[in-house]
C-alpha cells in the first residue's frame, strides 16, 4: 500500500487489517508509518519507509512482505505528488 502514512492510503491499510488482511505500508514519514504499525500491530502490518519513485523501495516492500506474510496478494498505489509550477 503506497501513501499509508496519511490520508486515503492509511485508511485503506487500516480497512484492511480490520477485515482481517495483512499490510504492507510504504511511505516517506517514517515516523507516521511508525504510528500507523502501532495502530495496527506488526502481526498485520509491515512498513517500508522510502520513495515509490524509486525502484529499490518496491523491490523492499516486496521482499519485506513476502518475508512477514509469505507472499503478495494485491497492490494498492495511492501514493500521491503535488508539483507546483
Amino acid at each position: 500500500m503506497t501513501g499509508a502514512g496519511q490520508e486515503i492510503g492509511r485508511v485503506v491499510a487500516t480497512v484492511v487489517v480490520a477485515m482481517g488482511g495483512r499490510a504492507t505500508a510504504v511511505d516517506l514519514n517514517a515516523d507516521a508509518l511508525a504510528s500507523l504499525l502501532v495502530e495496527l500491530g506488526a502481526d498485520r502490518c509491515c512498513t517500508v519507509v522510502g520513495s515509490v519513485a524509486d525502484p529499490d523501495t518496491a523491490s523492499r516492500a516486496v521482499q519485506d512482505t513476502v518475508a512477514a506474510f509469505g507472499r503478495v496478494d494485491g497492490l494498492v498505489n495511492s501514493a500521491t505528488s503535488l508539483v507546483q509550477e
